[in-house]
């Protein structure tokens, strides 16, 4: 199942377009939007595969991530960066999905190892 990423604290906001854990686009342009993670609790079998994915009003970009190979800590962190076209009042968001086992997600509060941004770039 996909999971929409809740994030729980907001360091700054220009503009107050990030609200509900969704961006929204002040104008027409190309923005950055980034994100990361983290996940607790992951299950190191050699089949398990964590999906991360940034879903625009337009277009969903994603990232699948195989967490067999990152030395067998108990957490993990999948990231993605897009450059994303977006029309004024386009939103974005972020989900995840753990493809074997489970894994615990953890917001913003775990030292800001969950996060997302978005600036306008041109």
């Amino acid at each position: 199942t996909w999971t929409t990423i809740e994030f729980d604290t907001v360091h700054y906001d220009v503009g107050s377009n990030f609200a509900s854990n969704t961006f929204t686009a002040p104008v027409t342009g190309k923005y950055m939007l980034s994100t990361q993670v983290r996940l607790d609790s992951v299950d190191h079998s050699t089949s398990q595969y964590v999906w991360i994915k940034i879903i625009t009003s337009n277009r969903t970009y994603f990232n699948i991530n195989s967490v067999d190979n990152d030395g067998g800590s108990d957490f993990y962190t999948p990231m993605l960066s897009v450059v994303a076209d977006m029309s004024a009042n386009d939103t974005a968001y972020v989900q995840v999905r753990v493809n074997i086992g489970s894994a615990n997600t953890q917001g913003a509060s775990a030292n800001n190892y969950t996060a997302f941004q978005g600036i306008l770039i041109g």
